[in-house]
């Protein structure tokens, strides 16, 4: 039954209507680069640096970004600028429940002392 659940809830964050900000951000930062970085390399440690920055700043960077640049590249339903804000905070927070789920259920099912196959 357990098992069961943690396929559902993965099943349903893949079908959501909206992206995750991070997911956002994580394409944005490929799409992305300034002047310290190379069009042809990936160097994840600076982009988990920019993608902190831009985090910090997220209410000017969520228009940027989300609203205006990356509509081509995920989908994007006709949102408010407003209500923006408002639809990621609650995408987040069911993210956050059913990650705080399917870890209860791994370690739940994992014997004593055993934690190389913690998440």
């Amino acid at each position: 039954m357990n098992l069961v659940k943690t396929v559902n809830m993965l099943k349903e964050r893949v079908t959501f209507p909206i992206a995750t900000r991070e997911l956002y951000y994580r394409f944005a930062s490929v799409r992305y680069f300034d002047e310290n970085e190379s069009p042809y390399h990936y160097d994840p440690e600076y982009n988990k640096g920019k993608i902190s920055r831009w985090m910090e700043a997220s209410s000017e960077v969520d228009d940027f970004f989300i609203v205006q640049r990356l509509g081509d590249m995920l989908p994007l339903p006709k949102l408010s600028k407003e209500d923006l804000p408002n639809y990621l905070a609650t995408i987040q927070k069911v993210v956050d429940y059913q990650s705080t789920l399917i870890q209860q259920l791994n370690s739940d099912h994992q014997p004593k002392g055993d934690s190389s196959n913690a998440l």
